[in-house]
C-alpha cells in the first residue's frame, strides 16, 4: 500500500508483474542482508527500506540524470 502510494505521488505506474518483481527483489537484497537498497524495475527506481519493506521514495527512472543516492548499502536492477 505505501508503495502505490508514493509511486501514485510521483505519477509512476506500475504493473501488476512490476509490482511483484519488486516484491521478489526486496526478498532477494534481505536474504542477502541488505537494509536500504535503490531497487530499479520498469521505470520506476525505488529507495526501499528492506528491513520495513518500505518505499522511502520513488523516483521516475527516465529522470535518474544527476541525481545522487546516498545510505543505501545494496542495488538491484529489474
Amino acid at each position: 500500500g505505501h508503495a502505490l502510494e508514493r509511486l501514485k505521488e510521483r505519477g509512476i505506474h506500475m504493473s501488476e508483474t512490476e509490482l511483484k518483481k519488486l516484491e521478489g527483489a526486496v526478498s532477494s537484497v534481505a536474504a542477502k542482508g541488505g537494509n536500504e537498497s535503490l531497487i530499479m524495475v520498469g521505470d520506476a527506481a525505488l529507495l526501499v527500506s528492506v528491513k520495513n519493506r518500505t518505499v522511502i521514495t520513488a523516483f521516475d527512472r527516465r529522470n535518474l540524470d544527476g541525481n545522487i543516492f546516498t545510505r543505501i548499502d545494496s542495488a538491484a536492477i529489474f
